[in-house]
């Protein structure tokens, strides 16, 4: 079949009723040949008319139809100008056609893009007063978009081949199967801009392909090949910004609660579901931060001076003369309970840095230290214990992150005597 047969045949079949498809492609033939004027929708359309009365009457139904035939590879559009295939564009273009792209590969593809998007990457991190909260951003099939190590707080970004026809239903089945789940946040994409995804990513593979496969082709193959390979940067440009608005313009799910993005409140939103997420599982958390290096100042400041070093009631560790006062505080409860034994100051941070607690290493060591200084803790470093803070050697544990860590910690049960300090 002629491609003018083609035109004629689609355009009747699908319902135009003012431009028959031969007449347009003879239209855009004598256009091209002529070279006076660019073939653009808007010249086809005068050229088509016989009176300019009719102009206005067409013009709607000429764009529609040149959009048509150019979906269809009977005609190419390049530069807002259209022109009729050639035949070795024809025979090229009905080998791209051949190739199919499974759905795995689009999948792929579509979660290669979303991993370099940098709304999504911002929410891999979480900061609430100087404490970061890391978020594992994965796929509905548990493929990292952002790993972070840490799984107790998630984003899921659900797959467009995951919703089926019913986005509804699915956004139901969503809310029913988190809804007690406090450590889930569920992104539903917006299907409406799926089927151009989707084709733009199949037509890119395809012109990959066609180029793969024509190491050896004709001048004239080639010609037509680098044409088409010109034409990806642009097909890559829209597929990325229609994948960024069917994300962003999306429908976030949180503990059966439905919440509707967009650009301007995606950000926004999220953070105060992020801050939501936070408060629900880190239930025993300290809102109030203190610096690592303030440990040292613990272990070496006079007594008199250590309340001093502490601005919150939460780190009350101390009154005015130095007497350790802190076995209520919560901070001290939750770190004493895990002294029963020798325990490593790394195996403490591993502990206390997840849910319920999350506490920071300032906050841990700084803890620890005044736990210390109050004769409540036994430090064991080097092969040496170590049971006051006036110890030689003592401070050095204290003194970095490194050292805290392969030093041990036990609680002390009960106060000892001269004797067993010694």
């Amino acid at each position: 079949v002629s491609r003018y047969d083609y035109a004629q045949k689609k355009l009747r079949e699908d319902g135009f009723k003012l431009v028959d498809g031969r007449k347009l492609l003879e239209t855009i033939h004598f256009l091209t040949g002529a070279e006076v004027v660019n073939t653009t929708a808007e010249n086809i359309a005068k050229s088509y008319v016989t009176t300019p009365d009719q102009f206005h009457q067409v013009s709607d139904e000429i764009r529609r139809a040149l959009k048509e035939l150019v979906e269809s590879k009977t005609l190419i559009e390049s530069n807002n100008q259209f022109r009729i295939t050639s035949q070795t564009e024809q025979r090229i273009i009905d080998e791209m056609n051949r190739w199919e792209v499974p759905s795995y590969k689009i999948k792929s593809e579509i979660v290669k893009r979303l991993k370099g998007f940098d709304k999504i990457k911002s929410l891999a991190h979480f900061n609430e007063a100087n404490v970061n909260y890391e978020f594992y951003c994965a796929t509905d099939n548990d493929e990292p978009l952002i790993n972070t190590g840490n799984k107790t707080l998630r984003i899921v970004f659900h797959d467009f081949y995951s919703l089926g026809h019913d986005v509804y239903d699915y956004l139901q089945q969503v809310k029913d199967n988190t809804q007690a789940d406090k450590n889930i946040i569920s992104i539903i994409p917006n299907t409406d801009y799926f089927n151009d995804i989707e084709k733009l990513i199949t037509e890119i593979d395809q012109i990959t392909h066609i180029e793969n496969t024509h190491v050896n082709a004709s001048d004239d193959e080639r010609m037509v090949i680098n044409d088409f390979a010109s034409q990806r940067g642009e097909k890559e440009s829209v597929r990325d910004r229609l994948l960024f608005n069917a994300y962003i313009n999306s429908k976030a799910v949180y503990l059966y609660n439905v919440y509707n993005l967009s650009e301007t409140n995606f950000s926004q939103q999220l953070s105060d579901l992020q801050q939501r997420m936070i408060d629900n599982i880190y239930t025993k958390r300290i809102k109030a931060t203190i610096s690592d290096s303030v440990a040292k100042l613990i272990i070496s400041k006079p007594k008199n001076q250590l309340y001093t070093l502490f601005a919150s009631d939460e780190f009350g560790f101390f009154d005015s003369s130095g007497n350790f006062i802190g076995d209520t505080l919560s901070v001290v409860s939750e770190t004493t309970v895990l002294m029963k034994n020798h325990i490593s100051g790394r195996d403490l941070e591993e502990k206390l840095k997840e849910a319920p607690t999350g506490y920071s290493y300032g906050l841990l060591v700084c803890t620890v230290a005044a736990l210390f200084r109050g004769n409540k803790v036994i430090a064991r470093y080097n092969g040496t214990d170590f049971y006051s803070a006036e110890d030689a050697g003592a401070a050095d544990i204290f003194a970095q992150a490194k050292n805290f860590g392969k030093a041990s910690f036990k609680a002390i049960t009960k106060s000892l005597s001269y004797n067993q300090k010694r």
